[in-house]
């Protein structure tokens, strides 16, 4: 009953999630703007992108950290600092950030690079959306897009890359900053551009059915979670190495919480081999 309850109860948030993830949120307070932000700000305040920005994600990321005990490891992605040139005779600058992820995190004027970006896209966004990082420690699933878009890094399945890469010649850029619904007159953009919001429209460039097709395969990938979480639950051999590799299977469709929408075929297979490794223990 507990597991069943427990089940019910994420699939629930799980879901508000996806959809806060999916369609643009609604106007928030103002973010957090420190030196770096106010910088770019002293040329750029009346670009889109600002408007935009401040609509994301990305303009709350230290307000998301804000309950960590030990932020430190979780201000290289989490915050933004000015790069200045080494001075062997001052100590490292250990001090917390004072802006979030801002126009500094992925641009900067030197670059020599596309648009003045950091890194080429298909490496910029994965610097940070990864499992990689360990925030919080081993074994820990905080997210993993870039692991289930190129369909890779879980237990006892093949790779099986998202068909997405075979159209998506600039990667996530693609679709979390498409233009395809424009901004209303006068007013900022909900999705698309710098609120890195993908939204259903872009979708639909390619599917026509695509709310269809989501909501299809989110509902499946659901059940799923489900049956795992409740045999994760009543395992009696928690621990064992079938059970930890089940649970990181499980952990890492759960942390990257698109649902299918970036690699529902590799989510699913990630899934299923999680039952198996789990009802194999059980028979024992």
């Amino acid at each position: 009953m507990r597991a069943v309850i427990l089940s019910i109860s994420f699939a629930s948030l799980l879901s508000l999630a996806v959809l806060s993830y999916l369609i643009a949120s609604e106007e928030k307070a103002p973010p957090a703007e420190g030196e770096v932000t106010k910088g770019c700000v002293k040329c750029h305040a009346d670009s889109p992108a600002y408007a935009e920005w401040k609509r994301s994600r990305h303009a709350r990321s230290l307000e998301t950290i804000r309950a960590e005990k030990d932020k430190t490891p979780c201000y290289r992605c989490h915050g933004t600092k000015m790069e200045v040139a080494s001075d062997w005779n001052t100590a490292p600058d250990t001090s917390p950030p004072t802006d979030p992820v801002t126009c500094y995190s992925c641009h900067k004027h030197d670059s020599g690079l596309p648009h003045n970006l950091k890194l080429p896209y298909d490496q910029l966004c994965s610097s940070c959306h990864k499992r990689t990082c360990a925030c919080l420690g081993p074994g820990l699933v905080i997210q993993a897009h870039t692991e289930l878009f190129y369909g890779r890094g879980g237990y006892g399945v093949e790779s099986k890359p998202s068909v997405h890469l075979s159209v998506m010649k600039k990667g996530c850029v693609d679709c979390h900053m498409n233009k395809v619904e424009k901004p209303p007159e006068g007013g900022v953009r909900k999705t698309g551009g710098h609120t890195f919001v993908s939204g259903y429209a872009v979708c639909s460039k390619c599917h026509s059915d695509a709310e269809k097709r989501i909501a299809e395969s989110r509902a499946e990938l659901e059940r799923l979670l489900k049956k795992v979480e409740m045999l994760l639950e009543s395992s009696s051999r928690k621990g064992s190495i079938a059970w930890k590799r089940a649970k990181f299977n499980y952990d890492l469709v759960r942390a990257e919480k698109s649902l299918g929408v970036h690699n529902f075929t590799y989510s699913k297979m990630l899934l299923e081999k999680a039952m198996e490794l789990l009802l194999e223990e059980w028979g024992k």
